[in-house]
């Protein structure tokens, strides 16, 4: 998938974008699910910003703690938030 600004808001259900190409910014939130997302990007291009109330949050195959902040001062950003989920980000370099 390529697109510029990617914006995904779901209450039930898992969220899963296997490749986004192009993308400045991306903003998912899912109330009730997982969040999983592959950039086809190298990782210090964006900002992240992560959290999830009950779950976890992978970064790169990395478990990371919630919330989770990474290269603030990035061009491109990714924030994504899962009430009630699991997120995973990972990154193609």
């Amino acid at each position: 998938m390529q697109a510029e600004r990617v914006t995904i808001e779901n209450a039930q259900g898992d969220v899963t974008i296997s490749r986004l190409v192009g993308a400045s910014q991306v903003q998912v939130t899912d109330q009730l699910g997982n969040i999983a997302l592959t950039l086809g990007e190298k990782a210090d291009g964006y900002s992240v910003q992560a959290a999830c109330g009950l779950g976890s949050i992978t970064v790169s195959g990395a478990k990371q703690a919630s919330p989770y902040s990474a290269n603030s001062k990035a061009a491109n950003a990714v924030i994504l938030d899962a009430a009630l989920g699991d997120i995973t980000l990972n990154f193609e370099e």
